[in-house]
């Protein structure tokens, strides 16, 4: 018993076949592939070979009935970035029916030429293959919004966990991270370490409120972060207390300036005439006078420093080492 099938049926059921003759001539062609190729006759017209050695070894393999040859790539001439996958079948000795496929090209071969469900058979899953693809790069883009708001978020618990919320200064912990790497860069970028504290602010507190003080405490910050240069760092890492990394080639010289410009600043400050005015203690350590390599002993002789400077009384600055009040 035969078959016997027309072009027109065959296009619709395959609409990516082709049936050639051992010349090359094509005498039917899929709806799809018409759609792509346009109106061409011969399959070296509508595939990329090398030459026309190539062309004949091709048909011939086609039509040898050699299972091996079956399977094959064909690229589009003038397409050449869209591969095709195709199997090949001999009928008889005069008509191979090749049928093609795009594989993972898919959907830029749909988008590219404009395909649609009614160009594909009614059986092929090619659409729902196709479905599949758009949904999972719809769950792909939702993954990846998702991540970049997690992200987000992350850095924004980092940001809000060195800062502080009154001030809006690195706190300790901010502090701890940006002291670490000034010390192990002392070297090529000198720094002075200053530790200040205002004086008697819990008098402050004590008869103005909690919120006069917090008042004064970000008036300070605004004070210290205006004084210091670019680059400069600093940090509330207690009541009212504040320290300050400033980079300078000539830390002695430079600190002092620094130093007394911020003690007149603060000083300013207006406070009810029961309290007079308010007033900083700065101690000041330099990695120059430190013997060795411990970052914590810079930290506890700008301590020292603090407690000596308000020895001597109020709105005073000492730099470590130094037997006079500056």
């Amino acid at each position: 018993m035969s078959l016997k099938i027309n072009s027109g049926d065959l296009g619709k059921l395959m609409p990516m076949h082709l049936a050639v003759d051992p010349e090359g001539r094509v005498y039917s062609c899929g709806k799809i592939l018409a759609k792509i190729l346009g109106n061409v006759s011969k399959i070296d017209e509508m595939f990329l070979f090398q030459d026309e050695s190539c062309v004949k070894y091709f048909l011939s393999q086609i039509f040898s009935g050699n299972p091996s040859a079956e399977r094959f790539l064909l690229r589009i001439n003038g397409d050449p970035a869209l591969p095709l996958r195709g199997q090949s079948i001999k009928i008889s000795q005069n008509i191979s029916i090749i049928n093609l496929g795009f594989g993972v090209h898919l959907s830029s071969a749909v988008q590219e030429y404009n395909l649609t469900s009614t160009d594909f058979s009614p059986s092929d899953l090619a659409m729902e293959f196709l479905f599949l693809h758009e949904a999972n790069l719809a769950v792909l883009s939702e993954l990846a919004r998702a991540n970049t708001y997690l992200e987000a978020a992350r850095n924004q618990a980092q940001i809000l966990s060195i800062t502080d919320p009154l001030t809006g200064l690195l706190n300790r912990r901010g502090f701890d991270s940006e002291f670490s790497a000034a010390f192990e860069r002392r070297k090529i970028h000198p720094f002075a370490l200053l530790h200040l504290d205002l004086d008697s602010f819990k008098e402050v507190n004590d008869l103005l409120g909690h919120s006069a003080g917090d008042r004064i405490l970000i008036e300070v910050s605004t004070i210290l972060t205006e004084e210091v240069r670019a680059g400069d760092k600093v940090f509330r890492v207690g009541g009212d207390e504040f320290l300050l990394l400033i980079f300078t080639p000539e830390p002695h010289s430079e600190i002092q300036k620094i130093s007394k410009r911020i003690i007149t600043k603060i000083e300013a400050i207006k406070l009810p005439s029961i309290l007079g005015k308010v007033s900083a203690s700065i101690g000041i350590a330099i990695p120059d006078d430190l013997q060795g390599n411990c970052r914590e002993k810079l930290l506890e002789f700008s301590d020292k420093a603090l407690y000596k400077a308000k020895s001597y009384g109020q709105g005073k600055f000492i730099i470590w080492k130094e037997a006079v009040v500056l």
